[in-house]
């Protein structure tokens, strides 16, 4: 199973699975820029799990490239790196087939995929894929002479992120989860760039950030408080020839086209499905309601380390349009 992002001219295309051996990832029609494979390494590990509300299932994640990338440069041809998975545990997931967990996947991909195993570890659905989209996307920012300022604005309940581990022992305590929301700010995105309608670039940026999974919804700039602004509070002022605005509410686009000043929006992730407390759930053996209780190593929170996953799939869209 694979999944493809077509862009402009940038072609993403990931396969594997979070219990497969290995996952593949490919990327064609990517500049010949220099590559600094540290930097790429930084990002990877800042997804990495080790804080408190992250899953104990640690891999390596170190990238074996296959081809693309030699001597610390893209060489124009097809970009092809892997990973392999060794800490995986199937036994985990098999109840999970005919006992769907509420809220996840395994019920929806066992009526789409009914001959595959997609249903150790949600394969291509599980967040494990985060993994080769951070290395695109931090790639793609090396192609790119832009700032991305990524924050954790608020996670369930809480808003003041000092207090948070703090807070999510509570949750986990309580055998729970919760999601929380990323703010990013884009410093440096030239004017002009998107179009009307189905070119805006507010829609190409959702495309790849819509694919990360746990996102439930991204707003630019006032996003959904705009309805509780009147037009003479949301416009933003223009004060010189560079359209450089008093305030920002647009977000950094205006009518679907950059507008020269700081792209911002904030990406909704819902809470981890899987938890520790015993639900309700249709059985595919009895045809009726039965308890479930979760077991295995995952995230309280996996919002954490998402902000990277954000930042570099906003950088994906950004690059495809600037090429």
């Amino acid at each position: 199973m694979n999944s493809i992002y077509e862009g402009k001219k940038i072609k993403l295309e990931i396969s594997g699975g979070s219990h497969h051996d290995e996952i593949l990832l490919s990327i064609k029609g990517f500049p010949q820029i220099d590559v600094d494979l540290n930097l790429i390494l930084s990002d990877i590990d800042r997804r990495r799990p080790g804080r408190v509300g992250t899953t104990k299932r640690v891999e390596e994640d170190l990238p074996i490239i296959v081809s693309g990338i030699e001597n610390n440069k893209t060489t124009g041809e097809e970009i092809i790196v892997r990973f392999e998975n060794k800490n995986f545990r199937k036994k985990d997931y098999e109840k999970f087939y005919n006992h769907p967990r509420p809220g996840h996947v395994d019920f929806v991909s066992r009526i789409k995929y009914p001959d595959s195993q997609n249903f150790y570890g949600s394969g291509l659905f599980s967040g494990r894929m985060t993994l080769p989209m951070v290395f695109a996307g931090s790639l793609t920012k090396q192609a790119m002479n832009l700032e991305f300022v990524t924050t954790l604005e608020q996670v369930g309940a809480l808003y003041d992120m000092d207090h948070l581990d703090e807070y999510l022992e509570l949750v986990k305590s309580d055998k729970d989860s919760v999601g929380g929301i990323v703010k990013v700010i884009v410093k440096g995105f030239p004017i002009g760039y998107g179009g009307p309608l189905f070119q805006r670039l507010s829609i190409k940026l959702s495309q790849t950030i819509l694919a990360i999974p746990g996102t439930k919804g991204i707003e630019f700039g006032e996003g959904f408080n705009s309805v509780n602004l009147f037009g003479s509070q949301y416009n933003d002022i223009i004060l010189n020839k560079e359209n450089k605005t008093k305030t920002n509410h647009s977000g950094g686009i205006t009518g679907g086209v950059s507008n020269g000043n700081d792209l911002e929006f904030r990406v909704v992730f819902r809470p981890a499905s899987s938890i520790g407390k015993t639900q309700k759930t249709y059985s595919f053996e009895t045809n009726q309601l039965e308890d479930l209780t979760i077991t295995g190593r995952h995230d309280v929170c996996y919002v954490r380390r998402a902000l990277v996953v954000v930042e570099c799939m906003a950088a994906l869209a950004l690059l495809d349009e600037l090429l």
